[in-house]
């Protein structure tokens, strides 16, 4: 069982009644000019609730080329005691100092005005079908995910899983989005931030977005190796088969898979590398040994 929430522009997914797993949040800034999406998990280091977390922050641009610039990425640690001063509900403050005579840019990006309708499905490069429901006035939305492809046998689970995202409400036509997927009660989450725009001559529907997989560790000190980074395409056209609603198909093909499988944005060492160090390696040693 999952929770969802929702509050004003704000959402997060994560397992119900099962600490230590990992969960994901987000926010939609000022009607998805922009939106943010963190990965996470909760664990207690020295004896301290801690709450790590990468992140992803979208910003929506006017054309499908300048996605290069749309993305930043980073990292925070939450805990329970104040690190630095900032706003406070209690102190009844809710946005960062602003310099006196500052002004706040409050336009959104202009010039893509056709809009892009994320309802119904789509697949991206690898083989993986998503299917986006309606908008509530908030701008919340649920959908169903089937992963083609997993980093371990078995770690897509045994069925679709669900998808809790969230836009901007009103009539922002090509606003930024958050999606997140949990996996496995918590094993692992996955956030995307995108945005979908018409593309080229053939005015094509594509959604670029990028992804955080966070999976869930034992130790503090395990952090560092728990998130990956990648992203997606996804189009209205099949690119690559995979797993398929229609075909009541919901999981990874792991007929003669190799037990490490590959995830979406898995990074392995091509056997060409492989080979070129192992040579290098030789000559070193026949040379240490000369």
């Amino acid at each position: 069982m999952f929770f969802f929430i929702s509050v004003l522009f704000h959402s997060g997914a994560a397992p119900y009644d099962k600490p230590g797993s990992a969960f994901a949040f987000s926010v939609v800034w000022r009607n998805g000019i922009s939106t943010t999406v963190w990965v996470a998990q909760c664990m207690v280091c020295d004896g301290h609730a801690k709450i790590f977390t990468s992140w992803l922050l979208r910003s929506q641009v006017n054309s499908c080329v300048d996605k290069w610039k749309s993305t930043l990425i980073g990292k925070d640690t939450f805990t329970r005691h104040e690190q630095r001063e900032g706003p406070r509900k209690k102190n009844d403050t809710h946005v960062p100092v602003r310099p006196e005579g500052s002004q706040l840019r409050l336009t959104r990006s202009t010039g893509q005005r056709k809009p892009c309708n994320l309802k119904g499905p789509w697949y991206n490069e690898v083989g993986s079908e998503v299917i986006f429901g309606d908008k509530d006035s908030l701008g919340t939305f649920t959908g169903e995910y089937r992963t083609a492809v997993e980093r371990e046998k078995g770690s897509a689970g045994t069925s679709h899983s669900m998808v809790y995202g969230n836009s901007g409400p009103g009539d922002n036509p090509n606003s930024t989005f958050a999606m997140m997927v949990v996996w496995r009660e918590g094993a692992s989450v996955t956030g995307w931030v995108g945005q979908c725009h018409i593309c080229g001559e053939n005015q094509t529907e594509i959604v670029e977005a990028t992804w955080l997989l966070k999976t869930r560790v034992q130790k503090c000190g395990d952090n560092w190796k728990s998130t990956m980074f990648h992203d997606n395409s996804f189009t209205r056209h099949e690119q690559k088969a995979g797993p398929r609603k229609h075909l009541d198909t919901h999981t990874p093909n792991r007929d003669g898979e190799d037990e490490s499988g590959r995830g979406e944005g898995f990074i392995h060492t091509p056997r060409l590398e492989i080979v070129c160090v192992t040579l290098l390696l030789t000559k070193i040693l026949i040379a240490a040994t000369v």
